[in-house]
């Protein structure tokens, strides 16, 4: 699914990566965790070809990440940065961007009827304003919409950082049910580092 193959990556006089290797296989739901400035984020800066590395090779399903496959491999990925600072109104806007960044169809209501119900809340809620959400409300309604883009990779930074235990848990019992999809994830949530296929650590 994923290799990398000797990747250095260096930021002025800061070494991130130095002969890095990496292989990762289709279906494994692996969380990377490590100290703050060891290149977590840099990683899945690399994947989605918003920088490069210096030295190496990075592979995406059989496709080198270059300037001529980045297109075709961002199709296959939904990314859920840690941070999402753009004013949305409504919550169906938090929801529909994935759709509408990945340039596909929004599933049927009933589809969202019911992965809403498995995931603690009603779907109703994708009317509310974003202001009036709280921070779990958001993330779970991030994870959703991430998940029903139907892609084979994921790519979710710190994706229980607002999430209490029971919703933890929920969104794990979801992701163990997800057999053919790779989810990589960056984390500092022990619950959800414990319950990895496998930890990377950098």
């Amino acid at each position: 699914m994923i290799k990398l193959e000797n990747i250095n990556v260096k930021f002025k006089e800061k070494i991130v990566f130095n002969d890095f290797n990496l292989d990762i296989a289709k279906a494994e739901k692996i969380v990377i965790t490590g100290n703050s400035g060891v290149g977590k984020s840099t990683l899945f800066n690399l994947f989605l070809g918003f920088i490069k590395a210096d030295i190496g090779d990075i592979y995406i399903n059989n496709l080198s990440v270059n300037s001529q496959n980045i297109d075709k491999i961002r199709k296959q990925i939904s990314y859920i940065p840690q941070n999402v600072n753009i004013p949305f109104n409504k919550a169906k806007d938090l929801f529909n961007a994935q759709f509408l960044y990945s340039k596909i169809n929004l599933p049927n209501i009933e589809k969202i009827k019911e992965i809403f119900k498995d995931f603690n809340l009603k779907h109703t809620i994708l009317e509310h304003q974003v202001s009036s959400l709280s921070g779990g409300e958001k993330q779970r309604i991030l994870l959703i919409s991430s998940i029903l883009t139907n892609k084979k990779l994921l790519l979710w930074d710190e994706p229980t950082s607002a999430l209490d235990l029971k919703n933890k848990e929920i969104l794990l019992k979801y992701v163990k049910n997800m057999e053919n999809i790779t989810i990589l994830s960056i984390s500092h949530d022990d619950f959800w580092i414990n319950n990895a296929t496998r930890v990377v650590k950098l």
